[in-house]
């Protein structure tokens, strides 16, 4: 799927639901984000990024004004290894949801969990559970990532 953005402004807020494979094709919108109090990139939909993928993200969101907030929402596992590699995609940010892998044996099924702040992580914690029943068979599912490498954009500890 090639790599597609739309863009939602309301008041002070702009949304770019990115969508697709984010890599050497992929263009962000260029947009006045001194205009913006919030600028969320919901990157729910994001197939798979590239290095070039990252560096024009880092671009991007650096050329905006301090006092804007980004916003990351339904951030998928390859968003989030990102963020865990590479600090610059957090600067003037704040993350509100992301997926967390988990995986049932029985089913051989791998299936993502949101985690949304308020509600399984803060600023001072993150709170996980080890097991989860499956969606498809009810059997006993089980975190599918190192917690302390994983949750580690945080920059919380995290509690179960």
């Amino acid at each position: 799927m090639k790599f597609k953005v739309d863009v939602i402004e309301k008041e002070k807020r702009v949304s770019l639901i990115l969508h697709g494979h984010f890599d050497e094709h992929a263009v962000l919108p260029e947009i006045d984000g001194s205009q913006y109090q919030e600028i969320i990139f919901d990157t729910g939909k994001i197939l798979s990024i590239n290095s070039v993928g990252v560096r024009t993200w880092i671009k991007w969101a650096t050329q905006y004004n301090p006092s804007s907030l980004i916003i990351y929402m339904h951030c998928p596992k390859i968003i989030v290894d990102q963020m865990n590699m590479v600090g610059q995609l957090l600067k003037n940010s704040r993350v509100d949801s992301f997926f967390t892998p988990y995986f049932c044996e029985p089913c051989n099924m791998s299936f993502p969990v949101l985690f949304s702040r308020g509600k399984e992580f803060n600023d001072t914690q993150v709170t996980v559970s080890s097991t989860l029943p499956c969606p498809k068979c009810q059997a006993t599912a089980e975190l599918d990532v190192i917690e302390k490498n994983y949750f580690k954009f945080l920059g919380v500890p995290v509690s179960k």
